[in-house]
């Protein structure tokens, strides 16, 4: 049985019951937008589409007016049936890597050019396609869905000249400005570089029924790990250890650990020549093997390098000590038996209390007693105390001998003339021993508490000044 459905014109078309191709066009024309995403992009068809974009730009610039002239190869009369394939543009795509950390003081180390980016590509599309199809071939490059591309910061510039500004593409707008610059190039100039971050990662997996179980494109992120100097130079080791293993391995065997008697813990090797003693450390291991593995050492004659140059020798070699002879050993005598301590009378506990209470008592136990009872060890009588002889001579003069008036003393140490008056009453005489304290004999005599202090403080002045020769 035949149906019959109406295209877009409004023509009518007749399929069979069995025939897919118009179910499958009647259910596109219904769902234009659902079944778009449904469309296979092969290289074949990409170009028959370009193809036909192609003449239909033609046309409409026919129709416009005059073409403008192009440069390349013009067409004859003979190329007329021949079809050339449209005009394409090649891209490349770089991603930067991640920045490497570094804890160095000289900051970060110098990276190569080539380990700065991620290359993808290259791919070549139709000048005359559409935006939507460059971004359908980065997806492809990179690989990762369409949608995870940051397309808004797409940065792009021709290939020559290096130095060439870099451009944002800005989406379908930024795209025309790029066409535009590439149709006056020749086609060996069309080449595009696009920089652009890495694609953003998908937040939820895509269910398995929306991919028939085929995994989607994954961009690998491990690739943007940054490769740093120190990572090159410690790739470069474990490939040196291991093309010199082996002729370490032969060097370690002939030249062993404690092979010289000097040096019982290093590995040595000795000059034959020379005599010259040298540590066969990790670096002159390293240097013997690499030459070694060049051709231009072996296992008895190391290379030509400075570290095993004369300079470089061990300077201060430690002499061996002979081994003296083991001397044989003398026989020991017996030890002498142990003298018999002759006995010794016993003492009774009266003996103890005597001897006691002689010691507490002053009597030392010495003496008259200490010969009566020698049993008891009484310590010996304590020598009795030198005898000082006292000096018979007169204490000195307190005061020096002066001739210093009354008179002179007041005039000069602040004296008024009624404490002068009394003190010539009371017999004073300048440097004559006096207290601090105003007796009751001062008193009456008519001296006061101040008065007192001030005169027994002038004298004691006076008497400094007499020890320190003022009035010689």
């Amino acid at each position: 049985m035949a149906h019959d459905d109406v295209d877009e014109d409004g023509i009518i078309i007749d399929y069979e019951d069995n025939d897919v191709n118009g179910m499958i066009q009647a259910v596109m024309r219904e769902n234009p937008e659902a079944a778009r995403k449904f469309l296979v992009h092969t290289p074949a068809i990409m170009a028959k589409k370009a193809e036909s974009r192609g003449t239909k730009r033609k046309n409409a610039l026919n129709d416009d007016g005059p073409s403008k002239p192009r440069k390349g190869k013009k067409k004859t009369l003979d190329d007329s049936d021949v079809d050339e394939p449209p005009p394409s543009i090649t891209y490349y795509i770089f991603i930067p890597k991640l920045i490497p950390v570094t804890s160095s003081k000289r900051g970060r180390s110098k990276v190569a050019e080539e380990d700065k980016f991620i290359q993808r590509g290259p791919f070549t599309i139709p000048m005359v396609a559409p935006y939507s199809e460059l971004l359908h071939a980065i997806a492809a490059a990179l690989p990762c869905p369409r949608e995870n591309i940051l397309e808004t910061q797409i940065l792009w510039k021709p290939k020559k000249p290096k130095n060439a500004e870099k451009l944002a593409l800005g989406k379908a707008a930024g795209y025309d400005v790029l066409i535009t610059e590439m149709e006056d190039k020749a086609p060996s100039a069309r080449q595009i570089l696009l920089y652009m971050p890495a694609p953003a990662k998908p937040l939820e997996e895509t269910p398995s029924w929306d991919t028939d179980n085929v995994p989607p494109p994954a961009f690998d992120f491990s690739e943007l790990e940054p490769v740093g100097a120190s990572d090159s130079v410690q790739q470069q080791k474990i490939a040196f250890n291991k093309a010199t293993k082996d002729h370490c391995e032969e060097l370690e065997e002939t030249y062993p650990i404690g092979n010289h008697p000097s040096f019982p813990q290093l590995r040595v090797f000795k000059q034959p020549k020379t005599g010259f003693l040298f540590e066969l450390n990790n670096s002159r291991m390293g240097v013997w093997s690499a030459g070694m593995g060049a051709g231009t050492a072996d296992v008895t004659t190391p290379p030509d390098s400075r570290f095993f140059d004369a300079a470089q020798r061990i300077k201060i070699v430690p002499v061996t000590p002979a081994t003296p002879a083991p001397v044989p050993a003398l026989a020991l005598a017996p030890p002498p038996a142990p003298a018999v301590a002759p006995p010794q009378p016993s003492t009774s506990l009266t003996d103890v209390l005597l001897a006691t209470l002689l010691t507490q008592n002053g009597g030392g136990g010495g003496g008259v007693l200490g010969a009566l009872f020698p049993h008891l060890n009484l310590p010996a009588p304590a020598a009795p105390p030198p005898l000082i002889p006292q000096s018979r001579t007169a204490p000195p003069s307190p005061v020096k001998q002066h001739s210093v008036t009354l008179e002179f003393f007041c005039t000069n140490y602040g004296i008024d003339e009624t404490q002068y008056t009394l003190l010539k009453d009371v017999g004073f005489l300048p440097g004559d021993q006096t207290d601090s304290a105003l007796s009751e004999d001062l008193r009456s005599a008519g001296f006061t508490l101040f008065g007192w202090k001030r005169i027994h403080n002038a004298n004691l002045r006076f008497k400094t000044d007499l020890a320190a020769g003022r009035f010689d």
